[in-house]
């Protein structure tokens, strides 16, 4: 009895994994979770159409979750802005190369703090623009992603 009391609270969602035994259910969940699902109508002959329901659900989740991180978000959306990062990273990485070169004509002996700090920054700025611009790009296909993928979610439910 407190079995059934314990899974009546769970969502269709978590019944029905562990009906399907994704999360390592023993045989006498997977029959508790079966009779909580008919007792609460559950179409077992149209599954699909409640997995575009909960995809749907966690799609748009993410998108909450996002709009409460929504400046950090503007910010790595916003082309001007990445425009903007990768300019500065390119000049300072310049920069940075040009004074290593200075230093290492100036200055014979190679191993110095300096000299070791300079070529970290030489080395970690266009290393931290390309990753930068990897994400973003990765980012904006799965925004459209998720999009397309809500209209179509919304279409078949």
């Amino acid at each position: 009895m407190e079995a059934k009391t314990f899974y009546s609270n769970k969502s269709d969602r978590e019944l029905y994994k562990i009906l399907k035994g994704s999360n390592g259910s023993t045989y006498n969940e997977k029959v508790v979770a079966q009779k909580i699902l008919e007792e609460r109508h559950f179409d077992f002959n149209n599954v699909e159409k409640y997995q575009n329901i909960w995809e749907l659900e966690k799609l748009e989740k993410e998108i909450q979750k996002e709009k409460e991180n929504i400046i950090f978000l503007n910010l790595w959306n916003n082309p001007d802005f990445l425009s903007i990062f990768s300019i500065g990273l390119l000049v300072s990485s310049i920069y940075l190369i040009i004074l290593t070169i200075q230093h290492f004509l100036t200055v014979r002996n190679i191993l110095t703090i300096d000299s070791f700090v300079m070529l970290f920054f030489v080395i970690v700025f266009p290393i931290i623009g390309v990753l930068t611009y990897k994400y973003s790009r990765k980012r904006k296909k799965y925004l459209k992603f998720r999009q397309n993928r809500i209209i179509e979610l919304k279409n078949q439910i």
